[in-house]
């Protein structure tokens, strides 16, 4: 097992009851320190299978502050890294950002988004709804 995937695994047990989902980790040697980095986004779980087409609220700093803490007791007391020394970056994902997943698209229903489609061919439009497999775009604004 690779050092972020044992982080991910304790990251995933110490953000289980907080509503918060993981998304990314990685894990980079920085000289005689590895910095670990977690990207941490609001959970979709709680959302109706159908449920398409609610907004929901973005991660805010405070709810990355907590999950920061409670990442950093969880990795302090399980040492997926051994005893070596990290420094720990906890974020939410940025704008950017691609979207890659269901859970990732359905965090951004109401915001505008660009889609490549496959053949290959850009669409700028807001999201409206994203069901199990249907997506549904309204025309961009100017």
């Amino acid at each position: 097992m690779s050092a972020a995937d044992a982080v991910r695994e304790v990251a995933r047990a110490a953000l289980a009851d907080r509503g918060l989902d993981i998304v990314d980790v990685t894990v980079t040697p920085a000289g005689r320190r590895r910095v670990v980095r977690i990207l941490v986004d609001r959970s979709v779980a709680g959302l109706s299978p159908t449920d398409h087409s609610s907004r929901m609220a973005p991660i805010d700093l405070d709810e990355v502050t907590e999950a920061t803490h409670a990442l950093s007791a969880a990795l302090d007391a399980t040492e997926p890294l051994g005893e070596a020394p990290y420094v720990l970056e906890v974020s939410s994902p940025g704008v950017d950002r691609p979207l890659r997943t269901w859970a990732q698209l359905r965090r951004n229903v109401g915001r505008l988004v660009t889609v490549t489609t496959p053949a290959p061919q850009q669409v700028v439009g807001r999201l409206i709804a994203l069901g199990p497999d249907l997506l549904t775009l309204s025309q961009a604004d100017g």
